[in-house]
């Protein structure tokens, strides 16, 4: 792939760091596209594969606290446990640069409704 500064891709089914969709992320990020990840844990947990161990969440919030996007702080332990998660200005610059790409990819769609589905 060439140099993808500047582009945006968006990617389903990344919730496995071994699947198909976490190697094209990478890729795409590697040659410098801002990626949208889709992931749905949920799906693989019932699957025969499993879902990742440790859980995705976790593995974001380290490599985000690694790059000082972001601060965490956990209070209590096991199921009572809490982790307080809070934007650096590091982040919060990232966060305000990736909000306005996807303005700009979505930028020339039809404003619309949401759909609601009879309960």
């Amino acid at each position: 792939m060439g140099s993808l500064t500047g582009r945006v891709a968006v990617v389903t089914g990344v919730s496995r760091r071994a699947g198909i969709g976490f190697a094209i992320a990478q890729r795409l990020r590697a040659d410098g596209a801002s990626v949208v990840a889709q992931s749905w844990p949920a799906h693989d947990a019932q699957q025969p594969w499993g879902a990742d161990p440790g859980g995705n969440l976790i593995t974001h919030l380290r490599k985000l606290e690694d790059a000082d996007c972001i601060v965490t702080e956990k209070t209590g332990n096991g199921p009572a446990s809490r982790t307080s998660v809070a934007l650096t200005n590091r982040g919060r610059a990232a966060l305000d640069a990736y909000t306005q790409a996807l303005r700009d990819l979505l930028g020339d769609l039809p404003s619309r409704s949401p759909t609601v589905l009879p309960s």
